[in-house]
């Protein structure tokens, strides 16, 4: 058994305005989603993780009991719309962006890591 403890997220949930350059198409997306950006976050709690959506080839949205947040991978790492599995490595209470991210598509695993963590919120 791995000593890294992974958390998987089943499901599918939206994105936020973080690079200038991709912000029309990226608030676009968020709003098409049911979303709308929130504050930046240094951490997101573990537990209680129920959902993750794709949003584009950069761009996860982790759901929870806590709340919706907006994850962006460096560009390094290309998300694929047809994943099967998101694990979030590491291990205590709180995923920072120290943690990777686990992503398990068509073309195997994939540890990438978060460049940005934002909350979202729904909108109205």
């Amino acid at each position: 058994m791995k000593s890294r403890a992974f958390l998987c997220v089943v499901l599918l949930s939206g994105c936020t305005s973080i690079n200038s350059d991709r912000a029309p198409e990226l608030g676009g997306a968020l709003a098409d989603l049911g979303y709308r950006p929130g504050q930046n976050v240094a951490a997101i709690e573990r537990l209680g993780i129920r959902a993750w959506q794709y949003v584009d080839s950069r761009h996860l949205v982790i759901s929870s009991e806590y709340g919706n947040y907006l994850l962006r991978f460096f560009s390094d790492c290309m998300v694929e719309p047809n994943m099967r599995e998101v694990s979030l490595a590491g291990s205590g209470q709180l995923f920072t962006r120290v943690d990777p991210v686990v992503l398990t598509g068509e073309s195997g695993d994939r540890e990438c890591a978060v460049a940005h963590m934002q909350r979202l919120y729904l909108s109205d």
